[in-house]
């Protein structure tokens, strides 16, 4: 009997030996295996990010490497268009000569002038430089416009004098002056007004300077126009080649003593 407890306590003792190595065991092997599957999931994540980054850069020379083709390929056609281009480009004179252009003009040579006999050289003439005296002339014809240069003309002008203007400017009356006809009698140098009477400030109205220069910038030798910016008047002066003591003023006896 006492053998037979004996085998039973070390049987009993060996089971619980074995029980606490199988629970052991089996804790280890837990552990080892979530640490063995942590392990596999990282080296799979990280395979495949490092897969990913590696497919893509292969991805993008393939296509770098494509694109580079395509363009190569695009300018050897260009080339090739230009070289036929030029191949196929006609010459100047081929235009010229398919077009039928000309390109040399012929001009008739004209005859040459017989020049005239040198003149001899005689001995300097002095020229004496006179104010020329106005000539009468009591019939029209002329051109209002020969001698008379608008520039010159403008630059001359000073509104604080009077001075000539164009027959053509006195018919406009742009400035609305009022306007006037009086009479230079050219025989004793007297200008009148209107109604014959003669003026005494004539110079101040229409600067007497003036009365050498009719028929300029009109078509009538004996009329010239002149513009008083003082005043605001514009006048017509006709030239009579009498004189006022013989035409008006004899003409006032004759009726006096009548």
């Amino acid at each position: 009997m006492a053998a037979e407890q004996v085998v039973e306590q070390v049987t009993e003792q060996v089971a619980d030996h074995f029980e606490e190595a199988a629970a052991v065991t089996r804790a280890i092997n837990a552990k080892s295996t979530g640490l063995v599957l942590s392990g596999v999931g990282i080296g799979i994540a990280i395979g495949f990010v490092i897969g990913y980054r590696w497919n893509r850069a292969k991805i993008r020379a393939e296509a770098f490497r494509d694109s580079e083709e395509e363009v190569e390929k695009i300018r050897e056609m260009y080339r090739d268009s230009a070289r036929v281009i030029d191949r196929h480009k006609p010459t100047i004179d081929e235009v010229i000569e398919t077009r039928k252009y000309s390109t040399v003009e012929e001009v008739e040579e004209e005859p040459e002038r017989p020049t005239r006999p040198p003149v001899p050289a005689g001995p300097p003439q002095r020229r004496i430089f006179e104010e020329p005296t106005p000539t009468i002339k009591l019939e029209t014809g002329k051109s209002k416009n020969v001698g008379w240069e608008y520039s010159e003309e403008l630059a001359s002008r000073s509104k604080d004098h009077p001075y000539i203007i164009h027959q053509d400017e006195y018919i406009e009356n742009s400035t609305e002056y009022q306007q006037a006809v009086l009479t230079w009698y050219a025989g004793d140098e007297v200008l009148t007004d209107e109604d014959e009477s003669p003026i005494e400030n004539a110079d101040e109205v229409v600067d007497l300077n003036h009365m050498s220069k009719f028929g300029h910038g009109t078509d009538d030798f004996n009329v010239v126009f002149v513009r008083n910016d003082s005043i605001r008047m514009e006048y017509e002066i006709c030239r009579s080649p009498n004189s006022y003591e013989d035409e008006v003023n004899q003409g006032l006896s004759n009726d006096e003593s009548h």
